[in-house]
């Protein structure tokens, strides 16, 4: 609640800020730059536009809820635009579980000249511009709390599905590392989509078989970052031997839990059997990501 009191004390004076006085004049309001802030829709590119209600315009495309982080450097604003402009940060698990921000850098996404000699070493932040058309009154304020969370309390209601288990648990601050994993293990079990499964288990139960997999990629940014860790996600072996209701349970962080999706939701398995039927049941898959 105090983050989000806190917001809304900078969307306030954002707007003042941004008012009819304020048109015509480029200012770098200090009540935006280096807050915690995030992309409610994941969008990813290095420009990005909004309309004055904060829905994107153009073609855009959503990516990790990881990658979504945004580090705030300076703010212009005109009569018919607010122009932001910042880093990419990345959210990277931490040895209690908890996702931290980590700017994200890149040394394959600078001209090949600076990559060898005395400036091998060197490495570029990921800048992004988000503009936001103004809608003649001077405020940005709607646009402004559609597009941005800020801090985790305020992201937790717009997390994809997926997430939401692990942001129950993990984006609550107040919690100690085993009450947030045993929050997001409630959950889980809770939104369970195999409620057979148990029952299954008293008969002849024969476990779920993965067929065939194929390990997910490592993420670009999560090579540049030196990031490893293992991702663990919670899913449902239907009877059909369909992959689904997806959780991440434990997170690493950097794009990397998605990797994890996106390839299970691939593989193929065998349904698990209660004498001789198939039956749904629930499974976890661990992912051990590392970069040696």
């Amino acid at each position: 609640m105090r983050r989000i009191q806190q917001f809304q004390w900078t969307l306030a004076v954002l707007c003042l800020l941004f008012g009819p006085s304020a048109r015509g004049q480029t200012v770098a309001p200090k009540t935006m730059v280096g807050e915690p802030l995030y992309l409610r829709g994941q969008w990813t590119g290095d420009k990005l536009e909004f309309d004055a209600e904060g829905r994107p315009v153009g073609d855009v495309k959503a990516g990790p809820l990881t990658l979504s982080g945004i580090d705030v450097q300076h703010v212009d604003v005109d009569n018919k635009r607010l122009s932001i402009h910042g880093r990419r940060v990345a959210l990277v698990a931490d040895g209690e579980g908890r996702l931290q921000r980590q700017v994200i850098v890149s040394r394959t996404r600078i001209f090949p000249s600076l990559r060898s000699g005395d400036a091998k070493n060197f490495k570029a932040t990921e800048d992004v511009t988000i503009t936001v058309r103004g809608d003649g009154t001077g405020s940005y304020e709607a646009a402004l709390k559609a597009i941005f969370a800020d801090g985790f309390a305020d992201l937790s209601g717009s997390v994809p599905k997926y997430w939401r288990c692990y942001a129950d648990g993990y984006f609550a601050k107040s919690l100690r590392p085993d009450e947030a994993k045993s929050t997001v293990e409630a959950c889980v079990k809770e939104r369970s989509l195999a409620p057979e499964s148990e029952e299954a288990m008293r008969g002849d139960f024969v476990p779920i078989k993965v067929l065939d997999r194929t390990p997910p990629p490592f993420t670009r940014e999560a090579a540049e970052l030196g990031v490893s860790g293992v991702s663990r996600v919670h899913f449902t072996v239907s009877k059909h031997g369909i992959a689904v209701g997806f959780q991440v349970v434990q997170a690493v962080g950097a794009g990397l839990d998605e990797a994890t999706l996106t390839a299970v939701s691939q593989y193929h398995f065998e349904p698990a059997t209660s004498d001789g039927v198939a039956v749904n049941a629930d499974t976890d898959f661990s992912m051990n990501y590392t970069t040696e």
